[in-house]
């Protein structure tokens, strides 16, 4: 730990010059992986046999939040 220390101090520029390309790097890579999830199904686990129900009547009657249930 104290060679890292002497290391930074000794070559501030150095420290700086590498801290500013690591996150440079990380802002590269989270911009290129970063995604968003919008729907809740695939936020739920996918193991799970509700879920698949779930996916299953998705499949058969579309988008369940468009569903209106009439009763006379």
């Amino acid at each position: 730990m104290t060679r890292v220390v002497r290391g930074a101090t000794a070559r501030p520029a150095l420290t700086i010059a590498l801290c500013l390309l690591l996150a440079a790097l990380g802002l590269v890579y989270t911009a290129r992986t970063l995604t968003f999830q919008t729907s809740s199904v695939e936020l739920l686990p996918p193991d799970r046999v509700y879920v698949q129900r779930f996916k299953h009547y998705l499949r058969d009657f579309g988008e369940l939040n468009d569903i209106v249930i009439v009763i006379d």
